[in-house]
């Protein structure tokens, strides 16, 4: 039987330091996978809220229907304006016509 080559040759206790390092490494990396996953539980909740307000949103009117209310508000207040124009010159003139003193 050879002996081993110089070279290449690790003690127990280098393979013990090598074992050592790479749990510590480890421990770091779970640690870091676990605050991963609480944020990730975070990120979770605020996209179903998220969701839950946009669903509310597509739920409301849409612009077109928004814009056909709105035009139909307009129509009614420029038909009550200019009724109360016909009523305000109606009352004018009979106001000229029973009450002539008012309109001297």
């Amino acid at each position: 039987m050879s002996a081993p080559d110089p070279g290449i040759y690790i003690s127990p206790t280098q393979m013990y330091q090598e074992v050592r390092a790479l749990a510590e490494g480890v421990g770091r990396i779970e640690g870091k996978l676990d605050q991963a996953l609480r944020e990730n539980v975070d990120l979770r909740g605020d996209i179903q809220d998220h969701e839950k307000r946009l669903r509310e949103l597509e739920a409301q009117p849409k612009t077109t229907d928004l814009n056909n209310r709105v035009e139909k508000v307009e129509q009614q207040t420029w038909r009550s304006a200019g009724a109360s124009a016909v009523i305000a010159g109606i009352c004018v003139v009979v106001g000229q016509v029973f009450l002539p003193e008012l309109f001297r």
